[in-house]
């Protein structure tokens, strides 16, 4: 029995179990390998994006620490320590997006400082044009303190 294309564009749900389903029990035949192709490269690209957005919170509220250190709570710590964990176990499942995380640093950089600029009221320029951090001072599981 061939693929049925149009489910995937139907109903997601049913397709992807379909799908689920026929891996398990070796009918590879029934698998409409263009859309299951297109899922995979999108699980990629989910923690690639994933990756990012906590780097940018998290280095938003590094700014934030190092820059308004007489406003400093304790949800900006757990904010940090929280942003930390999930980054460090994103990239221990996908260590291969290390290298990414380093190349492009600058433009989440350019994020965080937005967000920074936001959540504190100052101007851009109150901040480093260029990130302060090292990826491993960004990543580091060390506690900040109040």
């Amino acid at each position: 029995m061939p693929p049925e294309t149009d489910l995937y564009e139907k109903d997601y749900y049913a397709w992807a179990n379909e799908t689920a389903a026929a891996i398990r029990s070796g009918e590879f035949c029934r698998i409409d390998t263009i859309a299951l192709a297109d899922e995979v490269a999108d699980i990629a690209r989910q923690e690639k994006r994933s990756l990012r957005s906590r780097l940018e919170v998290l280095i938003s509220h590094l700014l934030k620490w190092d820059y308004q250190d007489k406003k400093r709570t304790r949800s900006w710590a757990a904010i940090i320590a929280v942003q930390r964990i999930r980054a460090f176990k994103l990239l221990t499942d996908s260590p291969s997006l290390t290298p990414w995380l380093s190349e492009n640093l600058a433009a989440m950089y350019e994020v965080a400082v937005q967000l920074a600029v936001r959540d504190t009221g100052k101007s851009q320029d109150s901040f480093p044009p260029e990130c302060p951090y090292t990826l491993d001072e960004i990543l580091s599981l060390k506690r900040v303190d109040l």
